[in-house]
């Protein structure tokens, strides 16, 4: 019975379940059921006792929670500012996931911009005029001063600027012991990363296909998600769901500071603010360009392998473009960059591409 244990006993107890379970989580073991469950039933003898205690910030600290008559239950992933956990309602039984942000300030510590070790894409066009149109500093001071409820709430914004099926739908919003939060359905499906993992080629042209599909259309809505990678992508019948877009910014083409070299942000012509890259790995010219992240994204899943990853002999030659992706107009060149001179100009000219290799089979 956990109603004798003392108070200081059960913090203990909890802290060393929350390292034993992100120790299995990073080494890709699978947590027991058991040990969720008797984490959750020490945070509800904690909060029977008054004892709430998230100073450590530990994600250990919300299962068992209560929030809008649901119940936290698991932790499904977790990033710089903010964990994500599975709940199910109190009477109905319903599952959602909440979003929840985590308590410090400043989780960029840098601007989320491209970092040296990235920029080895070959910019053109359009693109090569805005790679140095722009002063990261200004990124980058900008982002340090946002708190992690600011970035959710922000994330919120977004969402909520555009109805479209394939965005998440937020359900609920509001602050819970300081912290803001929003929660959405569960999204039924697997991941783009666990179809590319499965290394279904056929499956895979037809899901980048929606998934152009749905850039294209959220792009003629004036929308761009910035932050495209294979774990925020849901497959679901008929289409896919979008989840976790970039930092929209209150920086404007007015009030930001130019800069003759470094990337900048990712300038909305409509609505005048900045979409900050938060992923280099996809979007390596710091700019907010969807597209060539789907690109990127279309080549890791046909390789298995990122084609920007550390470049030595050993990883060249898997690093290599197959005829697929340069029928796309991407290539590696002799110095291991995206040579994306003859990309595909548009989302249509992406989904004509991918048809046509559907057709050859």
């Amino acid at each position: 019975m956990l109603t004798n244990v003392p108070t200081e006993a059960l913090l203990q107890k909890r802290q060393g379940l929350d390292n034993l379970a992100m120790m299995s989580t990073l080494n890709g073991v699978a947590v027991p059921d058991s040990t969720f469950a008797e984490m959750s039933a020490i945070e509800d003898e904690l909060s029977r006792r008054g004892v709430k205690d998230l100073s450590h910030d530990a994600w250990s600290g919300w299962i068992g929670r209560k929030i809008d008559d649901f119940k936290i239950e698991h932790l499904l992933s977790e990033s710089p500012h903010a964990y994500v956990l599975s709940a199910t309602h109190l009477s109905t039984a319903e599952a959602a996931v909440f979003k929840i942000a985590k308590s410090f300030k400043s989780p960029v510590k840098r601007a989320a911009t491209a970092q040296p070790g990235y920029v080895r894409v070959r910019p053109s066009g359009e693109e090569a005029a805005d790679l140095g149109a722009h002063d990261s500093d200004a990124a980058s001071q900008w982002l340090s001063s946002l708190s992690c409820n600011e970035i959710i709430s922000r994330q919120i914004d977004q969402l909520n600027s555009v109805n479209d099926p394939s965005l998440v739908a937020i359900a609920g919003s509001g602050i819970v012991d300081g912290r803001q939060y929003y929660r959405m359905p569960r999204t039924p499906g697997m991941t783009l990363r666990q179809l590319i993992d499965l290394g279904k080629v056929p499956r895979l042209l037809q899901t980048f296909t929606e998934l152009a599909q749905a850039l294209r259309r959220l792009e003629h809505m004036g929308f761009r998600h910035g932050n495209l990678t294979a774990e925020h992508v849901f497959i679901r019948k008929g289409g896919v769901t979008l989840v976790s877009p970039g930092i929209r910014s209150a920086v404007t083409n007015e009030t930001w500071s130019p800069g003759p070299t470094r990337p900048g942000p990712n300038f909305d012509p409509e609505l005048n603010t900045a979409i900050f890259v938060t992923t280099c790995s996809y979007y390596p010219l710091g700019v907010g360009n969807d597209l060539l992240a789907l690109g990127i994204l279309f080549w890791e899943g046909l390789t298995l392998h990122h084609p920007l990853e550390p470049n030595d002999e050993k990883s060249l030659e898997r690093r290599l473009a197959p005829p697929a992706v340069q029928a796309l107009g991407l290539s590696l060149d002799a110095d291991g960059r995206i040579d994306n001179g003859n990309f595909c100009r548009d989302y249509s000219a992406f989904i004509d591409v991918l048809q046509k290799l559907n057709l050859q089979g």
